[in-house]
């Protein structure tokens, strides 16, 4: 027969480890991201961040400017190299509060239940009456108990700590880690659909600036065509020109030829008529 009741719970919150003190002997803390700040889109953004300190990343909704900003200087693949840093941090970012998010789902129906058992070990108190249970010896083999009301309960705190509380007291700390712990759950869900819309517009970004640099490319290879095209154009007109100025002076050639030869019959014919 036990004379106190024993609840294993979790009691922490969304801190990574429980710690206990003489005065409060767990301390619940905020989620936090523990990763480097990704570079921004902008360095005039670094400033603008939510709660977590995450930065927003800029919607490019002129991509000619955006290119011409000095710190572009239009150099599209270091752009996209920046932009696909910041967009791999972000998802490292989301991957670390989706753990964080699992992890309290899990903890937040676990000290539902304890409190739950509380209830009834308070209830059971008040009435003076005792509970029957089982307790597990070893796998797969319990044994029956009989436990008298009892004012001490023991809460399993984390990492091999287990502390006694009255039943008020445990009920106070549990109703704190609870509310803690769904608050927690809702700033990580505000987190989430930060850094979801910050991914979206990183990755809307750099679709557009891969798409300005197919356009280059693109019209690259139509600037050079258009001037081979120019140069070939040329290149006719000259020897067409040449070659109407050689046909025309054959044809002057021709014509002084025929007139001096005419000139030299009337001169023959004259001559002849004279004799």
């Amino acid at each position: 027969m036990a004379d106190n009741t024993t609840i294993t719970t979790t009691s922490s919150t969304a801190a990574d480890k429980p710690t206990a003190t003489t005065a409060d002997p767990v301390s619940t803390t905020a989620s936090t991201v523990t990763t480097s700040t990704p570079i921004p889109v902008n360095e005039s953004d670094a400033e603008k961040s939510n709660s977590l300190g995450i930065p927003y990343a800029e919607f490019v909704s002129d991509v000619d400017a955006f290119m011409s900003r000095t710190e572009n200087d239009a150099n599209a693949t270091q752009v996209l190299k920046r932009l696909d840093e910041s967009h791999t941090k972000y998802r490292f970012m989301e991957q670390n509060l989706m753990q964080k998010k699992r992890r309290l789902k899990k903890q937040i129906p676990d000290i539902e239940t304890t409190i739950d058992v509380l209830k009834l070990v308070k209830h059971r108190r008040d009435n003076k009456q005792e509970t029957e249970t089982h307790f597990m010896l070893s796998d797969q083999v319990y044994m029956r108990s009989t436990i008298p009301a009892t004012d001490k309960v023991c809460l399993w705190l984390g990492a091999n700590v287990m502390l006694e509380y009255t039943i008020e007291e445990a009920e106070v700390l549990l109703t704190k880690n609870y509310d803690t712990a769904n608050k927690n759950l809702q700033q990580i869900e505000t987190d989430l659909d930060f850094l979801r819309d910050q991914i979206t517009t990183t990755e809307s970004a750099n679709k557009n600036l891969q798409q300005i640099e197919t356009d280059l490319d693109f019209l690259r290879d139509q600037i050079t065509t258009t001037e081979v095209n120019m140069a070939r154009v040329y290149n006719w007109d000259v020897k067409r020109r040449q070659s109407l100025k050689s046909q025309a002076g054959g044809d002057a050639s021709a014509t002084a030829a025929s007139v001096l030869a005419a000139a030299t019959a009337s001169t023959t014919a004259a001559a002849a008529t004279s004799s």
